[in-house]
């Protein structure tokens, strides 16, 4: 993995993060101008799925996902890559939060279990565990990701696709304001295959002139639009997608020592955990709340953090890396065997 990607997929963690602290801990006199930008920081869920087209563009650009072995090798890394932390959480969250009837369990169960929450709009509200909708999403990207891959080199229809992906998105977020949009599969494959697409241009990016000032540039776009959006939070979708691809872009070609170091590549590694862990991390510090009524905001949102890195760290060393290991060497002896 490229430090300065595993650096910006954590970026992409805290601010979701951000947007799930400030509607459950800020308010709007707490601090307005940051109040409004925390509050549309769930666009940065564009970011994480644009970062995960491209990531996995650079790591199987060149695969022929028409042989089977290829292809039943990609379908299983994933799956040890995102399942084992995700079923162990949902599964402790379900015992430890339970939000939902006894009557309901065993199907919110069902659904969380096979990725299939994202494609209910009422698992998105009353879900086992309301994050982990995204995983939904990223395991049903993985699936089309081989025949995205397939045929690639008809860019021009790839990119018109997701251009009118982007649009309808924008456009009913504008009119109808459904949140569900934000938490639909089929759209989300916009984001994904910008990043793919991307990843095929990124070296014209080397080309361009005054690199920092577009690079601060998209920032700044970016965080303007989580200003405006707030409550619409896919109306800039044909916006926010290339902006998120640009910014990925400078960040794949940086040298910049914010984006390679060892503290935020290490965050960047455990940022699956940290998002994965962010409503265990809410109610948690909600219990807190309940308990402890002089905390302020700033004080809740430090213990929030702090909960949500401390959960992460263990889960990650604990649970995810070692897990994902064992199944990849169980994986490696059967092939042997056979």
């Amino acid at each position: 993995m490229i430090t300065s990607l595993n650096s910006f997929r954590f970026i992409t963690a805290l601010g979701i993060f951000l947007f799930h602290v400030s509607t459950n801990f800020v308010s709007a006199d707490d601090s307005f101008f940051l109040k409004k930008i925390f509050d549309g920081s769930t666009i940065f869920m564009s970011g994480f799925f644009v970062l995960s087209g491209f990531i996995l563009s650079h790591i199987y650009h060149d695969k022929d996902f028409t042989k089977n072995k290829n292809l039943n090798e990609f379908y299983f890394k994933r799956l040890a890559r995102i399942y084992p932390v995700y079923i162990f959480i949902t599964i402790l969250y379900f015992l430890l939060f339970p939000r939902i009837d006894i009557e309901d369990k065993l199907l919110f169960i069902l659904n969380d279990a096979f990725f299939m929450q994202s494609f209910f709009e009422n698992i998105l509200f009353i879900g086992i565990n309301k994050t982990t909708w995204s995983v939904s999403v990223e395991a049903f990207l993985y699936l089309t990701f081989p025949f995205i891959i397939i045929i690639k080199n008809n860019r021009l229809g790839l990119i018109i696709f997701a251009t009118i992906l982007a649009v309808f998105s924008s456009l009913n977020s504008i009119y109808y304001n459904n949140p569900y949009i934000y938490a639909n599969p089929i759209f989300r494959l916009s984001d994904f295959i910008i990043g793919i697409i991307c990843y095929s241009y990124k070296d014209l990016y080397l080309k361009l002139n005054y690199q920092k000032f577009i690079h601060l540039a998209t920032i700044a776009l970016i965080i303007l639009i989580c200003f405006v959006s707030q409550e619409n939070r896919m109306s800039f979708q044909i916006f926010t997608i290339p902006l998120f691809g640009l910014w990925i872009i400078n960040v794949f070609h940086s040298q910049s020592i914010f984006y390679n170091n060892s503290i935020t590549n290490y965050l960047g590694l455990i940022s699956y955990s940290f998002y994965l862990w962010q409503t265990s991390a809410l109610d948690l510090t909600k219990e807190i709340e309940k308990n402890y009524s002089h905390l302020n905001s700033c004080n809740l949102i430090a213990i929030c953090f702090t909960i949500n890195l401390v959960l992460s760290i263990a889960s990650y060393h604990i649970i995810e890396e070692k897990a994902r290991k064992y199944l990849l060497k169980l994986k490696f002896n059967y092939s042997k065997k056979n």
